[in-house]
């Protein structure tokens, strides 16, 4: 050791590398848990370089679950193996071919990579020649690897690469695991040692409480810095952030949606001075070394004990530092959400790990690559080989089995007893090389401005975006008018009560115990006081808050446990009354907008008349019709290969490929995806169980007035970020809409084609003909059709039935125009606006041209609000 320290520059080893050298020297399997900063990456290097043969080729694999964490460990440990003499070397997705050539001819003594690279790594000829050697794997962020199917992944890869290079050593690196003997078994069969020494490292974390003007805070901060990284759980509070803050100071943005060359930039950047902040989601979460940090600041809630942890370890990046952090809540339901991880993280609590349970697309997926090295395999042997890996130990052999006999149906692999894979599977296993799913952006455009407005991803359109729903961006509410394509139409709401954030934080799930705890702290806090006439909700009390229209039932059970609940009382109520109930859900309440009738009474004699075992059938049902079924079961057949991963489906052709395939491996892996990542259906039915037992009350009470804790959970919104638009700016915005708008024109007495003209240049329009004033209209877009249509009605031609609806138009937008001119042109520009509502609208008197926009306004939203009706 002393050796390795004195190549690399440094006086002494830290402590993980002290207790992590002699087991790992003698051989054993070892999982090491440190805090970033602590050296965890040569305490796991250094022994096994000292028992590296240099003539052995690729004798250790070092995988990482980012490419960027590769050029980092890359450039960290290169300079202790050129000392030793040994060579090391990186492959990725991104490795050039002619690098891959070189890598296949004279492969490095190490080689760092991916969990995907290792998928087609041991699928090729000449690598699995060089993998024989492989005596040590070590697995970078294995928590971070662990809980998804990547991890499913990878485990079943390190037991096909046991079959080629036989028993090997094996070392897990991570700073923050909740249950490090459940993640041992994860990474290997055998006895794993855990070398842990978190309670070494020294934290100071602050929850400031929630303040008028965050963005000074923060800006406070920075300057009394050196260099800050600044956490939001969202990229879209990242960008509003960052652009905030770029006002006052030199901030730079990082987040995964942004290129690589981009990110790499704003590393170096930081790192070499030139930038004191960023402001960045979980892309730097991980080890990526950008240099020293000072101080972290964590705007808004952190959701997770583990969270927290793994962004403020990157201050103090020392083991002898102490890793400063600072919470600044965005109100004060997170703030007493920030209260309580601290609290738990001090009491030495981490939510457990979620490892993915028999995923039956891994499975595929490896089938077909175990076929591809083999030639030929009985099946009785893959079976093996798969339920070595931990999240297949309780594979039965039926299911295998199904989904070989689904693969076949497939065309992937062919054979009986001994299969093999066909020219297709081999086309499939390099198809999806990754779990990871390609997930589509979404434009959402503001149809009043119409302009571009941000981005959202295809998970959150499959979860949130419909006609009709509502989402904040941009520090304000917006409701979905249209869906066309990749692009989402939005207009302004005027502040529905229940909206959902674009990239809110509750995709991060918040765990039971950590909302029970901030349960009880907010009945320590004086905004809450008023919350004594109600009552506070616990582990053992729910509270239904009735407001005659809005039902909130107060349940501190976490994300998990409440989606399960509103699931299934959402379908209960909606089989009562035959129409869907709209729930929000957070970690705190499940609110219920327009409730059509019921009221605190009656939802707490349907809750108590609930029996848990319900719970998982009505789950199952509602999951299925739900969006996001959709969107899960596309995800989930590309990685079988029953979808060819770039080809893109509409809702309806999906919906037929839904029902193609009902009784296959597909819905199953589907339903079980949703029910792990989305529900806790156990928690749910347990709720349901201590209700009907007594053991939890439910009480309720009706009120004109919110409680505090009722309205936090109605009025949730980035505000603090960007100042909404005042009345005038919109006024603005729309009148400019509309005066853009262009029109096709033709007069409606003689028949001219006048042609194509902007409402701002259409002042004194006449026919230029027979100077006639009944000039008809329509959008530009209908031109053609009004051209073919107007010709053949003054030529006294047959007209078929679109032809007779398109002349029916244009005589009755020229008798809007006949009496009032360019203003029937403005008012017809609105969204959704007929002629008899531009009759009604133009037939009163207007002061200016701004109260007939505000009119206008008003009756666009009137439209959005009963379109569904019509």
């Amino acid at each position: 050791m002393k050796k390795s320290l004195n190549l690399l520059g440094y006086e002494k080893a830290t402590i993980v590398q002290e207790l992590a050298w002699n087991p790992i020297l003698e051989g054993k399997d070892v999982l090491i848990i440190a805090p970033t900063g602590f050296g965890k990456t040569l305490a796991a290097v250094m022994p096994l370089f000292e028992k590296i043969d240099k003539d052995k080729k690729i004798q250790m694999l070092y995988i990482t679950p980012l490419r960027a964490l590769n050029r980092d460990i890359f450039e960290r440990i290169i300079k202790l193996g050129s000392k030793l003499g040994i060579e090391i070397d990186i492959r990725h997705g991104d490795t050039p071919q002619k690098v891959r050539n070189l890598q296949r001819r004279d492969p490095p003594n190490v080689l760092v990579t991916t969990p995907e690279t290792m998928q087609s790594l041991l699928v090729g000829k000449k690598f699995r020649e060089h993998l024989k050697n492989v005596d040590f794997v070590v697995i970078d962020e294995i928590h971070e690897i662990c809980e998804s199917k990547r991890g499913s992944q990878l485990a079943v890869a390190l037991e096909r690469l046991k079959e080629i290079a036989g028993d090997f050593q094996r070392i897990g690196l991570s700073a923050t695991i909740g249950d490090p003997k459940l993640v041992s078994e994860f990474m290997c069969e055998k006895k794993v040692q855990i070398v842990d020494v978190r309670e070494k490292k020294r934290y100071e974390i602050k929850v400031l409480k929630p303040m008028n003007d965050p963005i000074g805070k923060i800006v406070e901060l920075v300057n009394e810095s050196q260099s800050t990284l600044i956490f939001t759980n969202t990229r879209e509070a990242a960008e509003a952030l960052g652009a905030k803050l770029k006002e006052f100071i030199e901030v730079e943005v990082h987040h995964s949606s942004l290129s690589k060359d981009v990110r790499v930039k704003v590393e170096s950047k930081f790192k070499s001075g030139k930038v004191k902040a960023i402001v960045a989601t979980s892309s730097l979460e991980l080890g990526i070394d950008v240099g020293s940090v000072d101080l972290v600041i964590q705007y808004g809630s952190p959701r997770q004990v583990i969270r927290l942890i793994q962004r403020v370890g990157r201050s103090g990046h020392r083991s002898h530092l102490v890793s400063k952090g600072i919470i600044i809540p965005q109100n004060w339901d997170d703030y007493a959400e920030a209260k309580a991880i601290v609290e738990l993280f001090k009491e030495g609590w981490m939510e457990e790990p979620s490892i993915p349970e028999k995923p039956l697309d891994v499975l595929a997926h490896q089938i077909v690559g175990i076929c591809i090295e083999n030639g030929e395999i009985e099946l009785k042997k893959i079976y093996e080989i798969v339920k070595r890996a931990f999240p297949f130990r309780n594979l039965k052999y039926a299911e295998f089995i199904e989904v070989v006999n689904f693969l076949k149906e497939l065309k992937l692999i062919g054979g009986e007893e001994k299969i093999y894979r066909t020219r297709r599977g081999l086309h499939y296993y390099f198809e999806n090389l990754s779990m990871i799913p390609d997930e589509k952006n979404y434009v959402v455009k503001d149809e009043a401005a119409n302009k571009k407005i941000g981005i959202v991803h295809e998970g959150f359109v499959s979860e949130y975006v419909y006609e009709g729903a509502e989402f904040i961006m941009k520090g304000e509410t917006w409701k979905v008018i249209d869906i066309d394509g990749r692009k989402i139409k939005v207009v302004r709401s005027s502040g529905m009560e229940v909206s959902i954030p674009s990239w809110e934080g509750e995709l991060i799930p918040v765990d039971k115990k950590v909302a029970n705890r901030a349960c009880k702290i907010k009945k320590e806090i004086e905004y809450f006081k008023e919350q004594d006439e109600v009552g506070f909700p616990d582990c053992k009390k729910i509270i239904v808050e009735d407001t005659g229209g809005i039902i909130i039932i107060h349940s501190c059970f976490g994300n998990k446990i409440n989606q399960a609940i509103a699931k299934t009382i959402g379908s209960l109520m909606s089989s009562k009354i035959g129409k869907t109930i709209n729930f929000k859900i957070d970690p705190y309440r499940i609110i219920i907008k327009n409730s059509e009738g019921w009221n605190y009474e009656s939802i707490i004699k349907l809750i108590t008349e609930t029996e848990p075992e319900w719970v998982k059938d009505i789950l199952l049902h509602s999951i299925k019709n739900s969006q996001i079924f959709e969107f899960r079961f596309l995800h989930v057949a590309r990685r079988f290969g029953a979808i060819r991963k770039y080809v893109e489906f509409t809702h309806g052709m999906l919906s037929r490929m839904i029902k193609f395939y009902s009784d296959t491996p597909i819905i199953k892996e589907t339903i079980n995806e949703i029910f792990r990542e989305k529900v806790d259906v156990e928690g749910a039915k347990e709720v349901f169980e201590k209700i009907k037992e007594k053991k939890i009350k439910i009480i309720g009470e009706f009120s004109y007035k919110i409680s505090p804790l009722g309205q936090i959970g109605l009025t949730y919104s980035l505000s603090s970020l960007v100042k909404p638009k005042e009345e005038d700016e919109i006024i603005e915005m729309v009148k400019n809409r509309l005066l853009n708008k262009k029109y096709y024109f033709v007069c409606m007495k003689c028949g001219n084609q006048i042609g194509t003209l902007s409402i701002s240049s259409s002042e004194f329009l006449k026919c230029n003909k027979c100077e006639a004033k009944l000039i008809g209209f329509v959008p530009e877009k209908e031109k053609e059709i009004a051209k073919r249509a107007s010709k053949k009605y003054f030529s006294n031609k047959p007209l078929d039935k679109e032809e007779r609806k398109m002349i029916k138009k244009l005589k009755e937008t020229a008798e809007l125009f006949l009496n009032y001119g360019k203003n029937a042109l403005i008012v017809m520009s609105g969204y959704g606006i007929g002629t008899t509502t531009a009759r009604r609208i133009l037939s009163k008197r207007y002061g200016s041209l701004r109260e007939l926009v505000k009119e206008i306004i008003k009756a666009e939203r009137q439209f959005i609000m009963t379109r569904k009706y019509w």
